[in-house]
């Protein structure tokens, strides 16, 4: 059957024909976490699926731990895949990231977040000014004021002639 649908009216489009999806979660743990720990979870949690009447009909394939995939300025971002059948991935990644929080909580693994660390100098590492109190060679302001300056006295007009 074939449907015809205005090509303006067209707001997203997907493909449920194939046979399988190959869904990707990625999650953050910290630096300190062994991977082989995390590792051996997602096998148990795996197994778990496996075992559940109404879950485990719907892998296709393995839970499959794919290890480090990118270290972040605060984190180690780590990636599992699975394979389920169109229309289904959703409802196991919604168990399986259950699962595996229930897991981590019991391991005592922490999932990363986001920060930033600001680090403040020390009172003994403010510049000084010197005793005669000149402070054009610390300013950075009058720095760049003096580099214009000079830059300007040697720059030609546009006419080719001597400015000053």
């Amino acid at each position: 059957m074939i449907q015809t649908v205005p090509f303006g009216k067209i707001g997203t489009v997907v493909n449920f024909s194939r046979d399988y999806i190959i869904m990707k979660l990625d999650f953050r743990v910290k630096y300190d976490t062994d991977v082989d720990k995390v590792r051996k979870i997602v096998k148990r949690i795996y197994k778990e699926l496996l075992t559940d009447e109404e879950l485990g009909p719907k892998l296709i394939g393995k839970l499959k731990s794919q290890g480090v995939r990118e270290m972040d300025d605060s984190a180690m971002i780590m990636r599992i895949k699975f394979t389920t059948p169109p229309g289904e991935q959703f409802v196991m990644r919604k168990e399986i990231l259950w699962r595996l929080q229930e897991a981590f909580s019991k391991n005592n693994i922490d999932f990363a977040h986001r920060n930033v660390t600001v680090y403040m100098p020390q009172e003994d590492e403010t510049p000084k000014i010197p005793e005669n109190g000149d402070k054009s060679r610390k300013d950075p302001k009058i720095q760049g004021a003096a580099t214009a300056a000079i830059l300007a006295e040697e720059e030609p007009t546009e006419l080719g002639g001597d400015t000053r």
